[in-house]
């Protein structure tokens, strides 16, 4: 039975694409800045190159899958997600590269909800695993995704030495 705020995944079309794109360079950029890996004169360029190589073709990117998330019984616009399927191994597999529920909407489990729909067409597809990147500085993704069952692999520690 449907929780109270149940999502569904709608493939995004061109225009939400296009506005995402705006948004998500940005928000990529701003990230990376926070985090110390690019500077601000370099930021955004850097991103916006990262965004190119990895989506050629846009929206059309082949095994790239960009979807909006959008509210059951209301109707509205929650969040995105896209994911990437690597099947070129034998172990196929799968990248989330972005999701996102929008500030207004978040703490209401549609983040969860998505994921599990991801999830669930992902083993349809035959993939075996998922993964994702998360900035250290966001505390409340890090422990949304592994209260989902996501293991850190990798950690990534810097300590300024200052000017």
């Amino acid at each position: 039975m449907p929780s109270q705020y149940d999502v569904r995944l709608i493939p995004m079309t061109d225009d939400e694409f296009r506005s995402y794109l705006a948004v998500g360079v940005a928000e990529y950029a701003d990230e990376h800045i926070k985090a110390g890996s690019w500077s601000r004169e370099e930021g955004y360029e850097k991103a916006r190159q990262e965004y190119d190589r990895l989506l050629p073709q846009g929206v059309a990117t082949p095994n790239h899958y960009f979807y909006s998330l959008v509210d059951v019984a209301s109707e509205a616009k929650v969040g995105m997600i896209w994911y990437h399927i690597n099947d070129s191994s034998p172990d196929k597999s799968a990248f989330i590269y972005d999701i996102r529920v929008y500030e207004e909407y978040r703490r209401r489990g549609y983040g969860s909800r998505a994921l599990a729909l991801m999830e669930e067409a992902l083993r349809a597809a035959g993939v075996k695993s998922v993964a994702l990147h998360v900035f250290a500085h966001n505390a409340g993704a890090r422990e949304m995704y592994q209260k989902l069952g996501f293991e850190e692999r990798d950690i990534l520690m810097r300590k300024s030495l200052g000017e």
